[in-house]
């Protein structure tokens, strides 16, 4: 069965690929978080801080490969292009993107670099 996402998540990737700040920042919650990369940003100011440095210059496009509902979050698997530096990263690069609603906002998107479950942390660890 075919998950349907809902209009904050649609919106997000339609922002984020036609590089629309404004609309962009409108998805989210007031006290939202985004954490990527092992950073955290919470709260629209540094959301927008955020995707303005690394979304929007780098014409970041993400391409969904599959979603799935786990206990009431969607986690996309996201297929990502762009002009940013490539050095360490996987190819394609895929990332996993954890969303949480509340409401009609998302309050909360946790993005991880997924590798190949075949390697061992040894190997991760290595990259």
């Amino acid at each position: 069965m075919a998950v349907q996402l809902p209009e904050a998540i649609s919106a997000f990737l339609t922002a984020a690929n036609a590089a629309d700040s404004a609309a962009l920042l409108d998805c989210f919650a007031e006290d939202a978080m985004v954490i990527d990369v092992r950073r955290e940003f919470l709260g629209r100011a540094e959301i927008k801080r955020w995707s303005d440095s690394e979304i929007f210059p780098d014409n970041v496009v993400q391409t969904v490969e599959g979603v799935r509902e786990h206990f009431g979050d969607f986690v996309m698997l996201l297929k990502v292009d762009g002009d940013f530096d490539r050095t360490n990263l996987s190819d394609p690069l895929l990332l996993t993107g954890y969303f949480t609603l509340r409401g009609d906002k998302i309050v909360r998107l946790i993005i991880i670099e997924m590798l190949p479950s075949h390697m061992s942390l040894a190997e991760v660890l290595a990259l």
